[in-house]
């Protein structure tokens, strides 16, 4: 007599086929029927499932693509107007998709969040905003490197995947790509040279003196450093704008 193969067993397959098929890099599963599902269905938590569980990866890769350190932080969330403490986070530079990790009696999922719902999140006291699209910014998730009193720095922090090839294997690496923008007074720029930010500040004196008594330099290792220390001297006093 034959056996009867569960229907569960059927559908895992059939989603085993068409990933295998797909270029992914994340795996993204219904999570709808696990028991963290359901332990938190009823709760305040609820907003968070989105049914799209998340699974690692990148093992053996050279450099995490994690902001970070390689594992979950416990951080600050505001998704879809709830606040959430002391939540374990993290955030996939390389996706670009925020995780954070729900736990019940014997279990413990990773679950992916919309993006269109989080509105701020924090790792390691490192702030993450998302930003609606405006003059120059695209929409997205933005890290807020600096906030004073009249000028904001952000980030774009992303990561570019490489794969090195030897004869015995493949080696997965990650690399970061940072795009870089202030706002103030006159608006947004992307900002990633001197001149840029000159030009962010209408080619202000007081800026050109900043940058000449303090020897900052703009080299692609150095920039952020540079553009937080700027800012920092240019406030909380305002630019005289010539």
């Amino acid at each position: 007599m034959k056996k009867k193969i569960p229907l569960f067993i059927l559908m895992a397959f059939g989603w085993l086929c068409s990933f295998c098929q797909s270029n992914n890099d994340s795996k993204v599963l219904e999570t709808r029927s696990s028991e963290v599902y359901k332990h938190y269905q009823n709760s305040y938590i609820a907003t968070i499932l989105s049914g799209k569980g998340y699974y690692l990866d990148y093992q053996g890769a050279k450099n995490s693509p994690y902001f970070g350190d390689n594992g979950l932080e416990f951080g600050t969330l505001i998704y879809d107007g709830v606040t959430f403490r002391n939540i374990a986070i993290q955030y996939d530079l390389y996706t670009q998709q925020v995780v954070v990790q729900l736990e019940s009696k014997n279990n413990t999922q990773l679950v992916i969040l919309d993006s269109d719902k989080v509105s701020d999140f924090s790792i390691n006291n490192y702030k993450f905003v998302n930003i609606r699209m405006d003059s120059v910014m695209n929409s997205g998730i933005y890290q807020l490197a600096y906030k004073g009193p009249n000028s904001s720095l952000f980030v774009k922090r992303t990561m570019d995947k490489y794969e090195e090839f030897s004869v015995q294997e493949i080696t997965l690496d990650f690399r970061p790509k940072n795009e870089y923008y202030i706002t103030n007074d006159l608006g947004s720029f992307h900002v990633n040279t001197k001149r840029s930010l000159m030009k962010a500040y209408n080619n202000s004196s007081g800026l050109l003196s900043i940058l000449r008594e303090n020897n900052i330099r703009f080299s692609k290792n150095l920039i952020e450093n540079g553009l937080i220390t700027v800012l920092s001297l240019l406030e909380p006093k305002k630019i005289e704008v010539n």
